[in-house]
């Protein structure tokens, strides 16, 4: 027990061992499936060469039976560094297993498992040295395009100064041997400098540009964050898309309601003017019917014989 409280306590102080031992029971399916396909390869390896070797001596003596042949590739092609303890204990069953189980876990298993985690950490070390001469190049060919081109490195750039060294051709292609692209670069420009203002930064660093544009390229691996600043992105584009829309429409809105005033003006205004010539119409006709009822009936004109005869009797 006192071994065993030992053993947990190392076990606390050091967290890789505790990784690595969980590492093998998660393995362990893997690593017994593996073993399954090393017997079955054995298994039918044995039966062929014990087949080709019953008449010759080497047969008699390595491959004497299937079980003898599946001991000897075992012990020479898999684990020939033991074969002299496991020959030696191959007289007590028991003890040959144990030291077998041992062998396979200590030898192959966890060697196995050295080998890959040296990989992965060269592979992580790796990728941290070519990011960081990576960034070291990137900020040292900004640095001298910058001061050929009389932009202070040591001053925050605005959006403007950002703007024109963009599409100043050699920034360019350094943008795009790293991967950015310049295009991307100026359509994020309104969002980062409207995060500075959130964050009452006057201005963009050069640390802050050259980290900037590290960030876009285009081979990067995308995170959580990466997928919220993309919400928050197109958030803000689809709103200043509607913001542009709705003023849009307002102005159609506003033209039409301007045509059809102008329309409507004008109808009532020839309405108006038909309106008029009707009332000119009908008091003309009612003048003309009053002056016809007002006129005396013309007086009949008598010939010199009737007008005798009417004041004929007069005349007497």
């Amino acid at each position: 027990m006192l071994r065993l409280s030992r053993m947990a306590k190392l076990l606390r102080a050091i967290p890789e061992l505790v990784i690595i031992v969980k590492g093998i029971g998660f393995a362990s399916r893997s690593v017994g499936v593996f073993l399954m396909l090393w017997l079955m390869i054995i298994f039918v390896f044995s039966i062929v060469l014990r087949q080709f070797s019953a008449d010759i001596a080497l047969g008699q003596h390595e491959f004497q039976s299937v079980p003898h042949s599946m001991k000897t590739l075992l012990l020479t092609g898999i684990l020939p560094d033991q074969m002299q303890l496991l020959d030696d204990v191959f007289a007590w069953p028991g003890i040959w297993l144990i030291c077998l189980a041992f062998f396979l876990l200590a030898s192959v298993t966890i060697m196995y498992m050295l080998v890959g985690v040296l990989v992965e950490v060269m592979t992580a070390i790796s990728s941290t040295e070519k990011e960081g001469m990576t960034v070291s190049f990137v900020a040292r060919q900004l640095r001298e395009v910058m001061a050929l081109n009389n932009f202070s490195t040591e001053l925050s750039l605005s959006q403007a100064d950002v703007t024109k060294l963009l599409v100043v051709p050699d920034v360019a292609r350094i943008i795009g041997e790293v991967g950015a692209d310049v295009g991307v670069l100026m359509d994020m420009l309104d969002i980062v400098f409207e995060d500075l203002q959130k964050k009452e930064v006057q201005g963009l660093s050069f640390e802050g540009l050259v980290d900037w544009v590290l960030n876009m390229r285009g081979h990067n691996t995308a995170t959580v964050k990466d997928v919220k600043e993309l919400m928050r992105i197109m958030k803000a584009l689809v709103k200043e898309g509607q913001g542009a829309l709705h003023k849009r429409m307002q102005d159609e809105f506003s033209a039409v309601r301007s045509e059809l005033k102008f329309l409507r003006e004008d109808a009532l205004k020839r309405d108006g003017e038909e309106d008029e010539g009707l009332e000119d119409s009908d008091e003309e006709g009612e003048a003309k019917e009053a002056a016809s009822k007002n006129a005396k009936p013309p007086k009949a004109v008598l010939s010199d014989a009737e007008e005798e005869d009417e004041w004929g009797p007069l005349a007497d």
